[in-house]
């Protein structure tokens, strides 16, 4: 049973949760294509074009080919520097939004990011337009990051869910399981979109499109969710951090009092920070690795896979969240989860083939 008052038992956080998520997953794929087409025009001339039908073609070798090497390398690392700068700022940064959202109240962790998305976006358009320096791009995530990207929103809704529902209750784990498969229901659609508007548009269409899905996100986040605000009665119980400068406080007196529970706090929070890493890091990673040899995806093609790949993940979330946790502990859902994903990046680091690339994504 939810225990707000008002509109706070009905009205929960999935809606602007899966027009973010739009907004948001446009970019992965648009700036992974982008700076691969940077990429070759550098290495194999201005007038260079990726057909990736043809690129499927070349002789291996050729020194055509060790070119093409050459862009996918070059390509992956600046998709590194992205996904590094990303994640280091928003480590940085998260902590010190979720104590303010405590103390300021839900609005924060709504907006925050989505002032940091939109001003991303419009970095990004210039860099296409003008063809700037592709460490703008860089910029333009880790302004993502400082402002506390996918993940202060995603922990925003969770924690308003958290306060309007009953602690342990079936209802609370059903909103859990509702926001993430929405979330990648999202994502998903907007992938096949994505590859349309670069094909008939060009790279800066998806920035643009983000930026107007974000505005709508913005005025029903304004319009159409109550601000949740903490009471002191709730600081107590939750003990909320006051201010932000006490989480570190606190963390300070934690290995004062207990260094053995500090470190294995520490340990835990590395294992999610290098897990998030490679989930944020995954949709460039599979993007780069399908367009290029032997499946050479065109933005289109590239679409309906990302598409497909995020629908059965949707699926097996609301499998496991709402069917499994009935008959299996929570503890070895997790470690299934982490067993089938390891399987997913090694039948997908050896696929040669169509066949072997959808198995993987089936088993994901």
């Amino acid at each position: 049973m939810a225990i707000g008052h008002g509109l706070y038992k009905y009205i929960t956080t999935e809606h602007i949760l899966g027009l973010y998520l739009l907004a948001y997953s446009i970019g992965f794929p648009t700036q992974t294509q982008y700076i691969e087409r940077r990429m070759t025009q550098e290495l194999m001339g201005t007038g260079s074009v990726v057909q990736s039908n043809s690129l499927c073609a070349v002789n291996k070798t050729s020194p055509e080919y060790h070119l093409m090497e050459q862009v996918q390398q070059k390509t992956s690392m600046w998709m590194l520097y992205i996904t590094g700068c990303t994640a280091f700022f928003a480590l940085v940064s998260i902590n010190s939004w979720g104590s303010l959202s405590d103390k300021c109240g839900r609005y924060i962790p709504f907006a925050v990011p989505g002032v940091g998305l939109m001003a991303a976006n419009v970095l990004n358009v210039l860099v296409i337009r003008f063809e700037l320096s592709l460490w703008l791009m860089v910029v333009a995530n880790s302004i993502q990051g400082v402002f506390g990207d996918l993940t202060l929103f995603v922990v925003g809704c969770a924690g308003y869910i958290s306060d309007v529902t009953v602690k342990g209750s079936f209802e609370r784990t059903v909103r859990y399981v509702l926001i993430d498969t929405i979330g990648i229901s999202a994502s998903g659609v907007c992938q096949l979109a994505t590859g349309y508007l670069i094909k008939g548009f060009g790279f800066e269409a998806p920035y643009l499109s983000s930026f107007g899905v974000m505005a709508v996100c913005a005025l029903l986040i304004v319009f159409s969710v109550p601000d949740r605000r903490i009471t002191p009665a709730e600081h107590s119980n939750q003990q909320a951090p006051p201010n932000t400068l006490n989480i570190f406080k606190n963390i300070n007196q934690l290995f004062r009092q207990n260094k053995f529970r500090g470190w294995l706090l520490a340990g835990y929070v590395l294992i999610i920070a290098l897990f998030m890493m490679v989930l944020s890091s995954l949709p460039g990673i599979v993007v780069l690795y399908t367009t290029g040899e032997p499946f050479c995806m065109d933005p289109v093609q590239e679409g309906y896979f990302l598409a497909a790949f995020l629908a059965l993940q949707s699926a097996g979330t609301v499998i496991g969240g709402t069917i499994l946790t009935k008959y299996i502990s929570k503890f070895w859902i997790l470690h299934i989860a982490s067993a089938l994903a390891m399987v997913f990046y090694i039948v997908t680091a050896f696929a040669k083939g169509y066949t072997m690339l959808y198995a993987g994504k089936y088993m994901y």
